[in-house]
């Protein structure tokens, strides 16, 4: 089972896509923002590390961009990958999330079968 964190400041779309994505059998856990999210890394056990983190790109605390630039500072060589959710659609922004470390990026509002199979296709890409 993989396990995934899941970063969203919008407590019902995350409690919905949170069981969701656990229905279609992943390991679940969420936060509120980028900063809570950069605390649990921290503060986790070892042995649940992460296979994905999914983060909006637009929370209070910490954004999806400052959150990427900071999880590449602090695990430049173990930072599982990230999908980054966005309703932005401009080619700059998308732009800088890549060079920031998104391994994806997922415009809302998404498809419950297309984030399955890109989390899938990154972690599959991952384990190779």
């Amino acid at each position: 089972m993989k396990n995934l964190l899941l970063v969203d400041d919008d407590a019902a779309f995350r409690e919905l896509l949170h069981m969701a994505l656990q229905v279609s059998g992943f390991d679940v856990h969420a936060v509120e923002h980028g900063e809570a999210a950069l605390r649990h890394l921290r503060e986790a056990n070892p042995s649940r590390s992460f296979d994905l983190i999914i983060v909006d790109f637009l929370m209070p605390v910490m954004d999806g961009l400052r959150f990427l630039r900071s999880l590449r500072e602090e695990y430049p060589d173990s930072a599982p990958p990230v999908v980054v959710l966005t309703a932005i659609r401009r080619a700059d922004l998308m732009r800088e999330l890549s060079a920031a470390g998104a391994a994806a990026v997922i415009a809302k509002p998404i498809e419950l079968r297309d984030l399955v199979s890109t989390i899938g296709a990154i972690t599959d890409a991952a384990q190779n």
